[in-house]
């Protein structure tokens, strides 16, 4: 095990031909050099002649009937050069694709501007295009629009009721219906039509939770519940738009996660054939799932470009980015839980409703689709039924969100986890241990398939790990038991201090928090690398994987270079242009070392493999008798000349067309981590040494974590502060322990925000809450003074990918939220004396333990004064009473 702050790791595991490579070396991120000295080129630093800028007016109301807008006086303006409206588009204004899946039928796709109803606060109504962004402030400011106001639905309780206004009438239908294959007696779930501003009905099911349910000697129910998040990136979103009437082609400059898919949405949209849009992305200042759908802003500021004849440029600001961004999580979970006296868990069933808000926007229901199947994560759950509703309110639209799913799944097992352990007695540890996936269950088969609208599929098996033994040592790094001492100690000098002498920071009661994960990464989808070596000898890498500030191009280099036999700076790495590379998923799902490394491994294989056949007729020698070194081609006798790489490439040059020295026919090539179609991946014609592979991973890779916490709470303010805080992963192999490390910290900040900060607040009526300076962020002041992230000592591979990566973006913020929130209620019971008391009562427990999040100190305060209360009276009721909203 390896502590990855500030330790030098050991050299990397041994390439493909033996001898030791760059795959494991601690090389330091490429990328930070041009960053940190201010050469990045991020949007909002391109500059194009003629270049105009775009502004959007915005819907200042929740739900209304757009009876006019009203323009005239904006065009009057001398300054003006364009403003657009849904009625100047000849065929109406695109719809925004959807990829979350739908029921069939379903009509709430969003217009890129309003047609004649706003469903949000933050949709974009009409645009305006001047020669810089204060004028067309200044001018949008001219645009009014009559609103015909309608009734709101603004939560989750009135978007459910059978009389609730309904967002979508035009859709003719009763509600999101009822999943293939689900509804019946062993998951207890009504096979009847769900209400009407449900957008669809997802149901994950694995044994006959009824019969579980009823056997079980323990049983309890409680309501668990997360906030909306927005997911506030460094850098907002933006974009320009050149189209070039000449040659008939559009290229746009955006901050995205998916080119590939912008550019296919933006194409259709427009009704261009495939090569006439050209994707380029610049540097992307963090995107965390905000930017992986195409945008309303995307389709209308490349139509206006090739209207206007002119670049034109947008960028979002901060109080936009707020209400029209994509938001994450807000989530509701009723629970039933049956478990013996020992803890074991015998079944769980989830009643599940997310907030997507207003439209299908493209991956609106994807915390709705990847929550159900998730919950159980690294545990056995004998019975479970899960029932999960996507929900239309009028907020702003949901969307991926880092930890997208997984992230809430973690959260309420690990609360149920600790509410078990609370009920009989016993350590949160011990019962982790209790009821962990053994080792010897690998590859582990829920049996859990996730029926959506018009499909059933299986849940995917588990591939590798020992999650009982990485628990274990994860307890050995934190030091769990002195942990549990001076919790202890701090109780007893609580118990006999006067108040004055127990205040204070080091006397404040303190929490210690477990949050176990598992992190599905990447299964399923494919992605496409190219590898070529030009006749100077420089090894160029492309991909379709989209940095955001991940370390992309340090990680392909170093699988490139381990391949290779190469140095890493030897590798060049170019990402984000969709004419470099024909196709590629982009970002997401920590798919991209797995996936985008995996395809970049296979390509730099099939070159290799190439280069060698072409040295060997060089040579004189079977392709058995040449060897690969750091300099080039060389006989394994060790006589002979050593041939550079530019001496090979130029030879495939020169090699007969019709049959080209160490080149196939391309074809497909079959292995048992996946599938991957070959070729020489010459696009331009022109026979260079390349070769291209498109990987499609055969199963999905679970990564896995253990987390950490510990926490003071100030029972006077309510304040949380996170002291320590310890991250142990096994996500397979790892390709660079720095890019690790920097991803869960990353992840736990980000874990700090979901957990204890703030959330996107509305009014009654639907009005966001001062949307420019009400959503409180992480800071580095905010960090846990001790932080340490760890990986396996011995890692356990994945069999579905070449170097046995799992994925790793996730893990920090989905195992380290649970770890948080259970600190913090670990805290709160031990500043009420009551520290992990037996209930009697089993079917009630505590009210005043942590049910949903944020832990703000209002709610830190309002759970303490429940608690206290609890303890005092001896009185118990049961979790799922009201509780009162915060008060800011």
């Amino acid at each position: 095990m390896t502590d990855a702050v500030g330790a030098q790791d050991p050299p990397g595991a041994p390439g493909p031909l033996g001898a030791p490579g760059p795959l494991g070396a601690p090389v330091r991120r490429r990328e930070d050099d041009r960053l940190l000295r201010g050469h990045g080129r991020f949007v909002a630093d391109i500059r194009l002649p003629g270049q105009l800028t775009a502004v959007f007016v915005r819907s200042r109301r929740t739900h209304a009937v757009l009876r006019a807008v009203d323009v005239t006086a904006a065009r009057r303006d001398p300054r003006t050069v364009a403003v657009v409206t849904a009625a100047d588009f000849p065929d109406g204004p695109p719809l925004l694709p959807s990829a979350s899946g739908p029921v069939p039928g379903l009509v709430s796709a969003q217009p890129a501007l309003a047609i004649d109803r706003v469903r949000y606060v933050g949709e974009p109504v009409a645009v305006v295009v001047a020669a810089d962004r204060y004028i067309a402030e200044d001018i949008a400011e001219l645009v009014t629009v009559d609103y015909e106001p309608l009734p709101a639905v603004v939560d989750l309780d009135t978007a459910l009721r059978p009389d609730a206004p309904v967002l979508h009438p035009e859709d003719g239908r009763a509600g999101g219906g009822v999943p293939a294959g689900a509804g019946g007696e062993a998951d207890g779930f009504p096979g009847r039509p769900s209400p009407a501003n449900v957008e669809q009905v997802v149901r994950a099911v694995r044994g006959d939770v009824v019969a579980a349910l009823a056997a079980a000697p323990c049983t309890f129910s409680v309501r668990l519940s997360l906030a909306r998040q927005a997911g506030t990136p460094l850098e907002t979103r933006g974009l320009v738009a050149a189209w070039d009437a000449t040659a008939g082609r559009l290229t746009l400059w955006t901050s995205t996660q998916i080119p590939h898919g912008v550019k296919d949405a933006v194409r259709t949209a427009l009704g261009l054939p495939a090569d006439a849009v050209r994707v380029v992305l610049p540097d992307v200042g963090g995107a965390f799932g905000t930017k992986m759908q195409p945008y309303p802003e995307e389709f209308v500021v490349a139509w206006l470009s090739r209207r206007l004849g002119r670049p034109v440029a947008w960028a979002e600001d901060r109080a936009e980015h707020l209400v029209a961004t994509t938001h994450g999580r807000d989530q509701r979970h009723d629970v039933e839980v049956g478990h013996d006296a020992d803890g074991r868990i015998l079944a769980v069933r989830d009643r599940i409703a997310s907030d997507i808000g207003a439209y299908s926007f493209t991956n609106a229901a994807s915390e709705a689709i990847g929550t159900p199947a998730a919950v159980p994560g690294p545990y056995r759950v004998p019975a479970y039924a899960a029932e999960s509703l996507a929900v239309f309110t009028n907020k702003t639209p949901s969307g991926s969100f880092r930890g997208v799913g997984v992230a809430p799944a973690t959260f309420v097992m690990e609360r149920i986890i600790d509410l078990v352990a609370a009920r009989v007695g016993a350590d949160p540890a011990e019962v982790r241990l209790r009821n962990l996936v053994g080792p010897e269950q690998m590859p582990f088969d829920s049996g859990t398939t996730l029926h959506l609208s018009a499909v059933s599929i299986p849940w995917p098996p588990y591939d590798s790990g020992d999650y009982p033994a990485l628990l274990r040592r994860a307890l050995e790094l934190a030091g769990y038991e002195e942990l549990r001492r001076e919790q202890a100690r701090r109780r007893s000098a609580t118990d006999t201090a006067t108040a004055t002498d127990a205040d204070g920071p080091g006397r404040w009661p303190l929490g210690i928090g477990l949050g176990m994960f598992v992190e599905p990464s990447g299964g399923g989808t494919a992605e496409l690398s190219r590898v070529r070596v030009d006749e100077e000898g420089t090894v160029e890498v492309t991909a379709g994987i989209a940095p955001s500030g991940q370390g992309h191009e340090t990680m392909l280099a170093q699988i490139v270079a381990d391949e290779l036999r190469l140095p890493v700076e030897d590798v060049v790495v170019r990402l984000g242009d969709t004419d470099r590379v024909r196709w590629g998923a982009g970002t997401m799902a920590s798919r991209s070392a797995s996936v985008g490394g995996g395809a970049a491994r296979l390509a730099a294989r099939e070159l290799r493999g190439r280069a060698l056949r072409v040295a060997a007729s060089l040579l004189g020698v079977p392709v058995t008798d040449v060897t690969l070194t750091g300099t080039g081609f060389a006989r394994t006798d060790g006589t002979g000349p050593v041939l550079p790489w530019r001496e090979v490439a130029r030879a495939h040059r020169r090699a007969d067309p019709d049959r080209p020295a160490g080149s196939d026919d391309g074809g497909r090539t079959e292995a048992e981590t996946g599938t991957g179609t070959t070729g020489e991946g010459a696009q331009t014609g022109e026979r260079e040494l390349a070769a291209e592979v498109e990987f499609r991973p055969a199963g999905t890779p679970f990564g896995y974590g253990v987390h950490v916490s510990v926490v003071e709470v100030d029972p006077g303010t309510g304040a949380v502060v996170p002291l320590r805080h310890l991250a142990l992963d096994d996500c397979g192999t790892v390709v660079n322990p720095l890019l690790l490390a920097g991803q869960v910290h990353g992840g736990i900040g980000f874990a700090i925000g979901d957990a204890l900060l703030g959330s996107v607040r509305y009014t009654p009526d639907g009005a966001p809450v001062d949307p420019a300076a009400g959503y409180p962020l992480p800071t580095a002041s905010g960090m846990p003074a001790q932080l340490r992230v760890h990986h396996a000592d011995v890692p356990a591979r994945t069999p579905w990918n070449a170097d046995g990566v799992k994925g790793a973006g996730e893990g920090g913020v989905i195992g380290g939220t649970a770890a948080i929130a259970n600190a913090v209620a670990d805290a709160i019971a031990a500043a009420a004396g009551t520290p992990r008391p037996p209930v009697p009562d089993p079917q009630a427990a505590d009210p005043g333990t942590v049910t949903r999040l944020p832990l703000t100190p209002p709610e830190v305060l309002r759970l303490l004064s429940l608690r206290r209360a609890v303890t005092s009276t001896g009185g118990r009721r049961p979790l799922t009473g009201p509780a009162t909203e915060e008060e800011d």
